[in-house]
C-alpha cells in the first residue's frame, strides 16, 4: 500500500529517467492522469497511454531524453500527507526554467496558470 501516490510517481519518473528507460509504468488514478498529461503538456513526458484492465489500470508513459543528458533536472514534493502547504494565488513563486505544480479547484496547474486564474491551492511538487 502506497501513503503518497504522487511521490510515488514522482520516484517512479525520475528513476526510470535515471536508468535511461524508455517509459515508465505508474499506477492508474484520476490525479495521478492528470498530472501525467500536464507533465506532457509542459513536455517533460513524452505519449500517454493507459494499459491494463479496470481493476490494474496502468499509465504508460514514455520518458523524453534530451542530448547530452535526462531531460528533468529534478523534482521535489512539496505538500506531504503529513503536512500540507497551502498557497493564494499572489503568494506563489517562480521557479527559474521550472513548474510549481499546484491542485486546484480548477484542477492541476502550473503556478504561472493558477496566478493568471487568479486561484491558489495545495502546492503539490516542484519540477525544473
Amino acid at each position: 500500500m502506497v501513503t503518497d501516490p504522487i511521490a510515488d510517481m514522482l520516484v517512479r519518473i525520475w528513476n526510470a529517467q535515471q536508468a535511461r528507460k524508455q517509459n515508465v509504468a505508474i499506477p492508474h488514478s484520476k490525479l495521478l492522469l492528470q498530472i501525467a498529461l500536464l507533465l506532457k503538456e509542459l513536455g517533460f513526458l513524452g505519449d500517454i497511454a493507459l494499459r491494463g484492465r479496470k481493476t490494474n489500470r496502468m499509465i504508460k508513459a514514455d520518458l523524453i531524453e534530451k542530448e547530452g543528458g535526462t531531460h528533468i533536472g529534478g523534482v521535489r514534493r512539496i505538500s506531504k500527507p503529513g503536512r500540507r502547504i497551502w498557497s493564494g494565488s499572489k503568494r506563489m513563486y517562480p521557479l527559474h526554467g521550472g513548474f510549481v505544480i499546484l491542485s486546484t479547484p480548477q484542477g492541476i496547474l502550473t503556478h504561472k496558470e493558477a496566478r493568471k486564474r487568479n486561484v491558489g491551492g495545495e502546492v503539490l511538487f516542484e519540477i525544473w
